[in-house]
Formats: structure tokens, sequence, C-alpha cells
């Protein structure tokens, strides 16, 4: 009776267990397959993942390089283009000196002709006085013979005369000189850089003064001879 049902119970529990440790292997082995599944996905997508951060970190060597590249050719423009720059700062330095040497080379040219042309007026000048001393000599030797009564009056106006007409002579000659002498301080003026004029008109002033003072002295001189004053007087 009841020992037999729990021999058959026993029996039956020996049968079943080992298809039950069976299924529950089975089990385990399935969630253990799972397991070791989502672990292979997981690699996966950590090998995937590293792939492309490998990829980026490629790609920004690959800009980190290019920006280099860049940078250096951009390094090169700048020292060449500085180099350039300080090439055309040296030629215009050198330019403005040749510049500065010529205008000075100019003025002290124009300085040496000034110097010239006044030395030249001045021994117009002395050489006119001679003149003009020599026709005050005339003079007095004209005043000596009209005191002394030695010849007549046709003489003496005939001597007049001709004193009269060297003057004018004079005069004539001096005008043209003077004339000639502002013309060419004009062109001289003109030719001549800028800031070089306020010595041709220095020239030009002294060139008027001395044509005043010839002009006053000749009307002086005309005007004695005219009334015949012919007391003595020098240049």
């Amino acid at each position: 009776g009841a020992g037999a049902l729990a021999a058959l119970e026993a029996e039956k529990e020996n049968r079943v267990r080992p298809w039950r440790e069976v299924e529950e292997l089975r089990t385990e082995l399935m969630k253990k397959d799972a397991h070791l599944a989502t672990i292979l996905a997981d690699k996966q997508k950590l090998e995937s993942s590293q792939k492309e951060q490998t990829k980026e970190v490629l790609d920004l060597v690959d800009q980190m390089n290019k920006m280099k590249d860049e940078l250096d050719f951009k390094t090169e423009e700048i020292q060449k283009a500085q180099r350039q720059l300080q090439e055309e700062r040296d030629q215009l330095e050198q330019q403005k000196d040749a510049e500065v040497q010529a205008k000075q080379q100019s003025l002290d040219a124009l300085k040496a002709e000034v110097q010239a042309q006044h030395a030249e007026e001045r021994a117009a000048f002395t050489a006119q006085g001679e003149q003009m001393r020599a026709l005050a000599a005339q003079q007095e030797e004209l005043a000596r013979l009209v005191r002394s009564g030695g010849q007549g009056d046709d003489q003496l106006q005939a001597d007049i005369d001709k004193l009269v007409a060297q003057i004018a002579t004079l005069e004539e000659e001096r005008s043209r000189e003077l004339l000639q002498l502002r013309a060419e301080l004009r062109r001289a003026a003109l030719a001549k850089p800028a800031g070089l004029g306020a010595v041709a008109r220095w020239l030009m002033a002294l060139a008027l003064w001395g044509a005043v003072a010839a002009a006053a002295y000749s009307a002086v001189l005309h005007d004695r001879l005219r009334l015949g004053d012919f007391r003595r007087f020098t240049y």
C-alpha cells in the first residue's frame, strides 16, 4: 500500500530529477548565452566606438597637420612681406638721401652762380664808376676852361654835348645790362627747385638797387651839365 506508493514516488523522482536538472542546466545555459550575446554586442559597440574615435582622432590629427602647414605658409608669407617692406623702406631712404644731396648740390651751384653774378655786377659797377670818374675829370677840365676863358662858347658847347652823349650811351648800355640780368635771374628762379627762389629774388633786388643808384647818379650828372654846375663830385 503506502510503502509501495512511496517507493513509486521515489523512483519517479529519481527518473525525473535528471531531466529537471537538464532543464535547469539548459535554462542556465540559455541565460549565459544571452549574457554572452549581450557582452559580444557591447564588445562590438565598443569596437565600433573605438573605430569611430580612432577615425575622429586621425581626422583631428590631419586637420592639425593642415592647420600647421597653413600656419607655416602664412608665417613665410609674413616674413617675405616684412623683408620686402624693409627693402622698400631702405630704397626709399636711399632715394630720399639722393634727392636731398641733389638739392644740396643744386643749392650750392645756385649760390656759386649768384656769387659769380654778384662779382660781375660789382665789377660792372666799378668799371662804370671809373667811366663816371673819367667824365667828371673831363667836366673839371671844362670847368677850368670856362673859368679861364681859354676857349670859345662853341667849343665848350661841343664838349658839353659830347659829354651828354657819352652819358646817354652809358645809361643805355646800363639799362640793357640790367634788363638782361633781370631776365636771366627770372629764368634761374623758375628753373631752380622750390625753396631757392629767395636767393634769386635777393639778387634781383640787388640789381634793382644798382639800377636806381646808377640812374640817380646819371640824372644828377646830366642836370649839372645842363645847368653849367661844374662843382666836383665823385662816384
